[in-house]
Order: structure tokens, then sequence, then C-alpha cells
């Protein structure tokens, strides 16, 4: 797994290739977001696509 470091990215690694490695990260950054499919399927949303975990991404670590 190659990881890239953000300049403001704080916790687990990432790979930003891989959707599911965003999507934890993005877990671990705003636990009461939806972001698992699980949970987008509860609140009846489409589930996050690798670009959208990214840009959420870019967007959350960009506020650190």
């Amino acid at each position: 797994m190659q990881t890239i470091p953000h300049p403001n990215h704080i916790g687990p690694a990432i790979d930003p290739a891989n959707r599911e490695s965003l999507i934890h990260w993005l877990c671990w950054n705003d636990p009461n977001g939806t972001y698992t499919d699980d949970a987008c399927t509860t609140e009846g949303i489409d589930q996050l696509t690798l670009k959208e975990a990214l840009e959420i991404y870019g967007r959350q670590t960009e506020e650190l």
C-alpha cells in the first residue's frame, strides 16, 4: 500500500487509491458522519465513490 500524507494529515495512514482506506480515515476523523456503505444504505443515500471520498478527505484535512 502506498500512502501519501497530506500536509495537514493526522490519524490513520491512507492509500488515496483505495476507497476503503479513505472511508476508514473519514470515520476516524468524523465518527458522526455517514461514510460506510452500511451507514449510507441506512440513511437512504448513495454509497461514496472513491472520487467523493477523496473530495471529502481534502476538505476535512484543509480544516485541520
